[in-house]
């Protein structure tokens, strides 16, 4: 999101709800990077997510949450 230049407010005002009337709210992406909550996008919000952040959907991570253990071994033992 930072690579963007985007804060979640900004991000956040380039993503349509699913009604397509409104955007989505700054805390809706908060959620979603503490790990609170987990996005549950249209395909419409996936291509505003991905021109909002430059990015092709094989470029986005796999899951938005705060980074976990199992993740960084994970990613450990791929390099290894």
């Amino acid at each position: 999101m930072e690579q963007a230049g985007l804060n979640q407010t900004a991000l956040a005002r380039q993503i349509p709800d699913k009604t397509g009337t409104k955007t989505l709210s700054q805390s809706a992406i908060s959620r979603w990077l503490s790990g609170e909550d987990s996005p549950e996008l249209t395909i419409r919000q996936v291509k505003a997510l991905c021109r909002a952040l430059g990015k092709k959907l094989e470029e986005l991570p796999d899951d938005l949450g705060p980074i976990t253990n199992q993740q960084v071994n994970n990613n450990n033992s791929e390099i290894n």
